[in-house]
């Protein structure tokens, strides 16, 4: 649920979602917008409501304005977080036929996939990253052969978690989580030692033990970072095609 300055967030996150939107149209990308058809819905019933209502709502946090705010702001909030897989999806829809993107699209709106949606042009793996990418979004769906189908929730897919690495989010398996995770515990524990050392080196002269340590401890945290990178190797690859595709 978005804060007490609600229509300042909803406009910021309006304003950064118009800067992708117009970054992909001027690519020829049409942009995806999960729940759409809901956020276009709670609108309107907003339009019913006078402004001096509007702020009596978010003073209170009580009523059907408020209730309409809240649920409004936060799935703009939600896909404002998840602007790089909606950019990945809707450049992944781009690449398809309209009888096969234009199901999609629809379902994406809506928040939901209602029927089987056949993809024959796309090979296997762009179908996959499609199949990925909507349930990343929120859609529930799963790949069958060349049909993308509804899935419930609680199915047996290929469970993926979001996690922050170095500031960006990321998209890891949950068999990763746990590697990636105490992956970066280690780097976070051995930065600052080796922030230390050469706070200390550059003040005095080390001695053959200390410098022998020193270099340890950079071996040891470029190890970490090449474990990091290689448990990030899948997420990274599939970013590289969505550029490669949109280009």
């Amino acid at each position: 649920m978005l804060g007490a300055n609600c229509d300042a967030e909803l406009q910021t996150l309006a304003a950064e979602a118009a800067k992708i939107s117009a970054t992909l149209k001027s690519a020829g990308v049409e942009l995806a917008v999960p729940n759409d058809k809901q956020l276009g819905e709670y609108g309107k019933e907003l339009e019913g409501f006078a402004p001096e209502q509007l702020k009596e709502a978010m003073k209170t946090r009580s009523g059907e304005a408020y209730e309409a705010l809240s649920k409004r702001g936060e799935i703009v909030k939600r896909n404002q977080d998840n602007r790089l897989e909606i950019a990945k999806l809707s450049i992944a829809l781009s690449r398809l036929l309209p009888k096969e993107r234009d199901p999609l699209m629809n379902a994406i709106r809506l928040g939901t996939l209602e029927n089987k949606v056949e993809l024959k042009s796309p090979d296997d793996q762009h179908r996959k990253a499609i199949t990925r990418f909507m349930r990343r979004c929120g859609i529930a769906c799963r790949l069958s052969g060349n049909l993308i189908i509804p899935a419930e929730e609680e199915e047996d897919l290929e469970r993926e978690v979001k996690l922050t690495v170095s500031n960006r989010t990321v998209w890891v398996s949950e068999g990763v989580k746990a590697q990636l995770e105490e992956n970066m515990q280690k780097i976070s524990n051995i930065n600052p030692r080796i922030q230390l050392k050469n706070a200390e080196r550059q003040v005095k002269l080390f001695s053959d033990a200390e410098e022998r340590d020193f270099a340890s401890l950079q071996r040891q945290y470029l190890e970490l970072i090449k474990e990091r990178d290689e448990l990030l190797r899948p997420f990274m690859e599939e970013e590289n095609l969505s550029v490669k595709t949109s280009a």
